[in-house]
């Protein structure tokens, strides 16, 4: 599949390419002189069978019925082993010509373009899977123009009105409320999507003062990231300071969380080493997790503290001495908990202590969204040595995926306190019972099974 998917791309760029002289007139040039909407396909005949599924269905009289014959439709076939010659060859890279809309580009082949004459791109579904009706996807056209219209009627009219950083910010909402259907802002920018809306953000607005450009083009930060850690690596530490100040003069206003904790893992990668620091920088590690443990950046913090030895009360990872204190103590997990505790059910809640000394047991436990209490347990099962602690409780379904944190009462005498303590949470699968195991009563609708 990689060779496939390296191929895919390489003929991508082969077929997005103008020839010398005149540009061979697209489906995204026919569409705006006869004001219809239009659909690329891109996909492998001889490789993606889904993609040649799909390339059927859109050719079929059932697909212009569903749509009432609005759309025109081309299929860019990046073959891994195009047609060696003569007619055949032609043929081929005649279709493929006239699906090559410049800026219409995917890692996730079978991928479906679709925009309107007049308005562009407004539609982009990726990793298209087989099986996909007419009457599915008119229906999924049909609310994505829709909301596009909603979208530029609530941004973009007002937008063109106004000047300057008042401009500029309704462009950017627009830009990012449109971003995750058509494909992400690279798709965006291009010639068939919304490049009037990014020409005119970054017109009425050159200095970037409403930090809408510098959301769309910083990515996850990893490249942020990466200049911090050179400058390390080069021991230009004073060179990393003065690129960080600069980083944090701009405009973080839009910045999305995984982008906010890149500039604070940057600021980490860049002191990293410093033993002076360890404490401002686990606090940088803390700050980073707070923010969102499961992103790419806030799980590289909770494993970069765990390594330091200061990893935070964690589902799987449990906590140390330092979170206790004698002789009562509370401790509240929050990292791994919603994932922990993402459906309905009964749950098994284990908490195991590494050490016999002292005085040490755990009362009570109370999930909670945020500060909201969603349920308690008490009264648990406690091993013969001492060492485990077990709590069973029924998780309610309207409470399911709602928890964000557990928090842990318990007591100890000062030896006690002085432990560390795993946590593990089990979900037990239900088995149905009676006539539901015989496969006589059918679930009712819109349930699941208990798995």
């Amino acid at each position: 599949m990689i060779r496939r998917a390296i191929c895919a791309l390489s003929a991508a760029a082969v077929l997005s390419a103008p020839a010398a002289g005149k540009p061979p007139r697209t489906v995204f040039d026919e569409a705006r002189a006869r004001d219809k909407g239009w659909i690329v396909l891109a996909y492998g005949e001889d490789w993606s069978p889904a993609g040649t599924e799909i390339a059927a269905m859109l050719k079929s009289p059932a697909f212009a019925a569903a749509t009432r014959g609005r759309y025109l439709c081309a299929f860019r076939d990046d073959r891994e082993n195009p047609p060696p010659g003569g007619k055949a060859r032609a043929d081929w890279e005649k279709r493929n010509a006239y699906a090559a809309v410049p800026g219409l580009d995917s890692h996730k082949l079978p991928a479906l373009f679709a925009g309107d004459g007049r308005g562009g791109l407004f539609l982009v579904k990726e990793n298209l899977s087989a099986g996909l009706s007419p009457e599915e996807l008119a229906a999924d056209l049909e609310e994505a123009a829709a909301r596009k219209k909603a979208l530029e009627k609530k941004y973009l009219v007002p937008a063109f009105k106004k000047l300057r950083a008042e401009s500029a910010e309704l462009c950017g909402e627009f830009l990012a409320a449109m971003e995750e259907q058509a494909g992400g802002i690279a798709v965006l920018r291009g010639e068939a999507a919304c490049k009037r809306v990014w020409d005119r953000m970054a017109e009425q607005d050159p200095n970037d003062s409403t930090g809408w450009r510098r959301r769309f083009t910083a990515g996850d930060g990893i490249g942020t990231v990466a200049k911090a850690t050179k400058f390390r690596e080069d021991g230009d530490i004073e060179g990393g300071r003065k690129f960080l100040e600069a980083e944090k003069s701009k405009s973080s206003a839009h910045l999305s969380t995984e982008q906010k904790q890149a500039l604070l893992m940057a600021e980490f990668a860049l002191h990293r080493d410093d033993p002076y620091r360890e404490a401002e920088n686990i606090k940088l590690l803390s700050e980073i997790a707070e923010m969102d443990y499961s992103t790419l950046w806030g799980a590289a913090a909770v494993g970069w503290m765990k390594r330091l030895g200061d990893p935070p009360p964690a589902v799987r990872i449990g906590w140390s001495a330092k979170h206790m204190s004698a002789p009562e103590f509370k401790v509240t997990v929050h990292y791994g908990v919603k994932e922990a505790f993402r459906d309905a059910g009964v749950y098994d809640i284990s908490f195991r202590r590494d050490g016999t000394g002292g005085e040490f047991s755990i009362d009570r436990i109370v999930l909670r969204e945020r500060g909201r209490v969603l349920a308690e347990a008490v009264k648990p099962q406690v091993s013969a040595d001492g060492l485990e602690t077990v709590f069973s409780l029924r998780f309610n379904p309207e409470f399911a995926d709602m928890v964000t944190h557990v928090d842990v009462f318990g007591r100890a005498d000062a030896e006690g306190a002085g432990c560390a303590v795993s946590f593990n949470v089990h979900r037990r699968v239900l088995r149905p019972r009676g006539r539901a195991a015989r496969g006589t009563v059918a679930p009712p609708a819109g349930k699941g099974t208990g798995k």
